[in-house]
């Protein structure tokens, strides 16, 4: 056999081999449901001018992983809520939501979100001389940049008297640059969509589990590779923190001068909450920084700030998961922590 015939009886086997590996892998993550391996449903994500992306409006889709199946249905302005008109009801007192897929409310149902429970609880123990309406503007992704301009573009118009803004412990750094963009009717990471071949790529993530599996792997390796140092991490933290008190005075402004009451609370990772997520003392270090100059930033400038993690803490030492394990997110038990906890703050400082 010649040389040449060899390494195509070799190249050929390979092929073969590659394409064997495939169909396994594929067959074992249909069977077995690899956590977090779904990919979101086409156009869920629309092109916004302002905003860089917002939610399609009047969209019924399903999001579905091995831990979570729910439905999510958007109003006439993209948001995962019922209709409500701008011009405040007689008797009402609104409050508006502000955030990113915690607050839009990411494995659990709408009436589990936060919000909703903290609106149903508050109607219910109230004399009915008030209404309490709540709508939830959270949008899977958002930076605290993008709440910002949410707030003072669309969110005022709708006479609120207090709005609560849920800051995720991604929102600072995604300020200074986009983390996602939106692609061919997805939400994509920022970095991807500058590599070759991303149309075919994201054809075989569609339609092939052991193909995103793969991506996702190369993808989490990138970040770990480019992930810099503690120095650098705490240095581009404190860059993007210095971003979000300019961003936060604007805001706290246009709320002094509409008689709007602004709250801003953080929203510990996983991490923080169920012990042993994270392995080096630096990132425990990071996030206690995080939450240090948040509550510094919103005294200064006349914020309410509510800091969740003691209570996330106590309830989780008894053994209760607030969070699921793949995805991140709150569960339906970890909503139900925070909105009782959040409506106890407020009524303690005589807001409600």
């Amino acid at each position: 056999m010649s040389v040449i015939k060899r390494w195509i009886k070799i190249f050929i086997t390979a092929i073969f081999i590659f394409i064997l590996t495939l169909c396994l892998l594929e067959v074992l993550i249909r069977v077995f449901r690899f956590p977090h391996l779904d990919v979101e449903p086409r156009y869920f994500y629309i092109h916004d001018d302002l905003l860089g992306w917002k939610l399609a409006e009047n969209n019924h889709v399903v999001l579905h992983t091995s831990e979570y199946h729910t439905d999510v249905q958007t109003n006439s302005q993209g948001f995962r809520d019922r209709e409500h008109s701008q011009i405040k009801p007689e008797g009402t007192y609104r409050i508006l939501g502000l955030g990113d897929s915690f607050t839009f409310g990411f494995g659990v149902e709408g009436e589990e979100t936060y919000l909703v429970q903290m609106e149903k609880k508050l109607n219910d123990m109230t004399d009915r001389k008030i209404t309490y309406e709540i709508i939830n503007m959270g949008i899977p992704g958002y930076s605290f940049l993008q709440e910002s301009l949410l707030f003072k573009e669309k969110a005022i118009q709708y006479q609120p008297d207090m709005v609560m803004i849920g800051f995720d412990v991604n929102d600072h750094v995604d300020s200074l640059e986009p983390f996602h963009v939106p692609y061919d009717g997805f939400l994509l990471r920022a970095e991807s969509v500058q590599q070759p071949f991303i149309k075919e790529r994201l054809f075989l993530s569609r339609h092939f589990k052991s193909v995103h599996l793969i991506l996702r792997g190369v993808e989490l390796l990138y970040e770990y590779l480019h992930s810099g140092d503690e120095t650098s991490a705490s240095k581009r933290s404190q860059e993007a923190l210095n971003f979000v008190e300019k961003r936060l005075q604007i805001m706290s402004q246009i709320s002094h001068e509409k008689g709007i009451r602004l709250v801003l609370f953080f929203i510990p990772h996983r991490g923080q909450v169920h012990p042993g997520w994270f392995k080096e003392p630096s990132f425990y270090r990071y996030f206690d920084d995080l939450e240090k100059r948040l509550s510094e930033i919103c005294a200064q400038h006349g914020v309410l700030y509510i800091d969740l993690l003691p209570e996330l803490l106590r309830v989780a030492q008894k053994g209760e998961r607030l969070y699921f394990k793949a995805d991140g997110h709150w569960n339906s038990r970890g909503h139900q922590v925070a909105a009782d906890y959040l409506l106890g703050e407020l009524k303690k400082r005589g807001i409600l």
